[in-house]
């Protein structure tokens, strides 16, 4: 592992410059870092940076990311998005020590400021997020995390805005387009503003093709959290990534609306950083937890084979910011998520927004389609019944100023709120965990569940080739060489017991060493079984195994698991086998979590085909277990009353 540091600080007519770049290493983050400040507030901004940096360190995660070489971005790449005069005017600063003129530049845009190493940082933000994305699409790292400034999701074709002078992320994308043979690329831009000129970008098209390929969910109130954050996620944003199916992923990750976030305190200058979405965040004024970026990264993660960069945007609760962005980096490493506290019912205001969202881009996706259509002169302006008709209102100005204000212009937190903000940020990240198992994955197999067979029809569809088949396919690919390999062992008697019944138990035990003709027998007291002399022994072995693999995730040893065993179990009973399954595995399992672990909340999912009448039978009582099956109703017919819903 190697690190590489530089710090730069020169005189500059009663300014400095600090500048720092840091890219790190192993397989998965690269990192460009560039401030500048004046020498009053010089210490803060280091803070601001370097707060980040620690947090990371702290993790141990700096120590696991790559060395990729910043760089500064080129004319022809700024030239495929913004104007030759924008570019030229920011050059001409470079250097300047006229600080009135800069500020009278500053003035003629939206939230701006011009330093005399504004130029040189931002073209260096702006080819290091480019940077980032070719060695993504090079392969030389699987996904990779950008913290940069100046920002650039508000930076426009001809005009500077909201601290930024390039579009990092738009340039990147369109790198990715011209360069790299890339069709599809996903933009996320979670940043609590609306990055308008990324947008801009990208939405003339004069074939029309474009239509619905914008999106945008207003945010109408402040205070939302977690739960508004995951169902834009879930109910409108990862339905419409799986079926645009992005090569890429690019997140413009403000954290502005994350808890504690500020912009701008009294004895300080001016702030430029990201994720103002987050819990604290005075501008932003959300309240996301630290813990929810990782969920909102990790979801992603899935898609455009997990090619994702992640490119800092806003953010100015440096506790909020820090704690936000180095759980996001812990994320793309591949450590599991922390837990978050129980989500609630999203905000009226979040439901209305995406409504809103779906009546809009329905006739462009076909994964919204499922709600029907309706016509809007025919059901009225309002809610009526079943339809949501959205409303549209612009509490905006058409007309432009002239001059914008360049100081003591942005919110202000008093010490209490400061104080406050900071306490709760204190007992989140004290409650959060982010203790990770020795082994990321464990694995059970044992060849004697394959003794179990039906000697009648050897070319049964439950047969030993399905195991050994995928044990074969997993040496192939490599991927038991990663594994942590478990012992199979035989579920006792006591453990059986919990779910099945003990006449049940003794019936399929004097099966054992038997002869085959006095099996076919016992074979037809039952639906869709047959018997073997190996059958109660591999049977015992399935379902220990399955008890060993939640041993070993609940004991803290490893993070997951799978078994690879035989017979199966989810149709299995507690008083009869059924459907090739004789023990309840996946049950037991559970069952053992609970007993053993003392769990209160467990969620099974079963993807058969085939419902898991026995799993749901086991637990339909029990509120500790959320049962989700998706099953073929028509293989596996269900009486009405047997329906939770």
């Amino acid at each position: 592992m190697t690190k590489q540091g530089i710090v730069k600080i020169r005189s500059q007519d009663k300014q400095e410059l600090f500048m720092m770049n840091e890219w790190w290493s192993t397989n998965v983050f690269g990192i460009q870092i560039t401030l500048n400040v004046q020498r009053d507030s010089l210490e803060f901004w280091k803070e601001l940076i370097i707060t980040k940096l620690v947090r990371c360190r702290e993790y141990g995660l700096v120590q696991r990311c790559v060395d990729i070489q910043p760089r500064k971005a080129t004319s022809e790449e700024l030239l495929k998005l913004h104007t030759p005069d924008r570019i030229e005017l920011l050059k001409g600063t470079d250097g300047s020590p006229d600080a009135e003129a800069l500020e009278a530049i500053s003035s003629g845009y939206d939230a701006i400021y011009i330093h005399p190493s504004t130029n040189e940082l931002a073209l260096l933000a702006a080819g290091s997020t480019v940077e980032i994305v070719d060695a993504i699409l090079d392969g030389k790292v699987q996904n990779g995390m950008a913290i940069v400034r100046p920002p650039g999701h508000h930076a426009m074709k001809s005009e500077y805005c909201g601290y930024c002078f390039f579009n990092n992320v738009a340039i990147a994308a369109q790198h990715a387009l011209d360069n790299k043979g890339v069709e599809r690329i996903l933009i996320v831009d979670w940043d609590v503003h609306h990055g308008q000129a990324t947008q801009q970008m990208f939405y003339d098209d004069p074939s029309g093709a474009g239509k619905g390929f914008n999106v945008n969910v207003p945010l109408n109130k402040t205070k939302m959290g977690n739960a508004d954050y995951l169902a834009i996620w879930h109910q409108l944003l990862l339905p419409l990534a799986y079926e645009f199916q992005p090569e890429l992923i690019i997140i413009s990750a403000g954290y502005d609306a994350a808890l504690g976030c500020f912009e701008f305190r009294p004895d300080l200058v001016l702030v430029s950083s990201g994720f103002d979405s987050a819990l604290g965040d005075e501008k932003g004024e959300m309240e996301i937890t630290p813990a929810c970026y990782s969920h909102l990264t990790s979801s992603l993660m899935g898609l455009a084979q997990g090619k994702l960069a992640v490119v800092l945007e806003g953010g100015y609760c440096l506790k909020s910011l820090a704690e936000g962005a180095a759980l996001t980096l812990r994320t793309l490493l591949g450590d599991p998520c922390p837990i978050i506290s129980k989500v609630d019912e999203p905000s009226l205001s979040i439901q209305q927004s995406v409504l809103s969202a779906i009546y809009v881009l329905r006739p462009f996706w076909k994964c919204l389609q499922f709600q029907g259509r309706f016509d809007v002169s025919k059901v009225g302006s309002k809610k009526e019944g079943t339809y949501f008709v959205p409303s549209v209102t612009f509490e905006g100005s058409d007309v432009k100023p002239t001059t914008f204000a360049t100081r003591n212009c942005y919110p202000v937190q008093n010490r209490e709120t400061i104080n406050l903000l900071d306490q709760r940020l204190d007992k989140l990240i004290k409650e959060t965990s982010l203790a990770v198992p020795k082994h990321r994955l464990c694995f059970v197999y044992d060849e004697r569940m394959a003794s179990h067979r039906n000697v009648n029809e050897p070319g049964h569809p439950e047969r030993p080739a399905r195991i050994t088949s995928i044990y074969q396919k997993l040496l192939e690919y490599g991927v038991l060489d990663r594994c942590y390999r478990l012992d199979a062992r035989d579920a006792t008697r006591e453990e059986l017991l919990w779910l099945h019944k003990a006449d049940y138990i003794d019936e399929i035990a004097v099966t054992a060493g038997k002869k085959q003709s006095t099996l076919n027998q016992l074979e037809r007291q039952y639906g869709s079984i047959f018997i073997c002399p190996d059958t109660y022994n591999a049977a015992l072995l399935s379902a220990g195994s399955s008890l060993q693999i939640v041993e070993s995730i609940l004991s803290g040893e490893s993070r997951s698991g799978i078994g690879v065993i035989r017979p199966p179990g989810h149709h299995a009973e507690c008083d009869k086998a059924y459907g090739f399954c004789f023990f309840n595995n996946t049950a037991l399992a559970a069952k053992y979590a609970i007993e053993i672990h003392q769990l209160e909340r467990i969620l099974i999912i079963d993807w058969d085909v085939h419902h898991g009448n026995g799993i749901q039978r086991m637990f339909e009582e029990n509120p500790r277990v959320l049962y989700v099956s998706l099953h073929r109703l028509d293989i596996f017919p269900l009486k009405p009353e047997e329906f939770d819903f």
